[in-house]
């Protein structure tokens, strides 16, 4: 008994994520600007993240801990707007 085979389509390709081995627009924009202004007073965050860990003496400790204190802050940040953002 022969078994009815279904037609193949094509399947499209899995999504790719964005390239992390550019800078960001917000950093470059900033930098662009002003090269972290007067005193580094308009430096983002993440740039001085990056510059804690490869450009001044090498202090990944800092840096990674930092990156954590970013991520901690926008966990919190998203928990309160979907507690806010309930409409229920």
């Amino acid at each position: 008994l022969p078994l009815p085979v279904p037609p193949r389509n094509p399947t499209p390709p899995p999504p790719t994520p964005p390239s992390t081995n550019r800078p960001q627009p917000e950093v470059a924009a900033a930098y662009n600007r002003t090269h972290g202004g007067p005193g580094k007073s308009t430096m983002t965050m993440s740039h001085y993240i990056y510059n804690t860990s490869f450009v001044q003496s090498p202090n990944f400790g800092y840096a990674a801990a930092m990156s954590i204190l970013i991520l901690i802050m926008v966990a919190i940040l998203a928990i309160l707007q979907m507690k806010v953002g309930d409409e229920r």
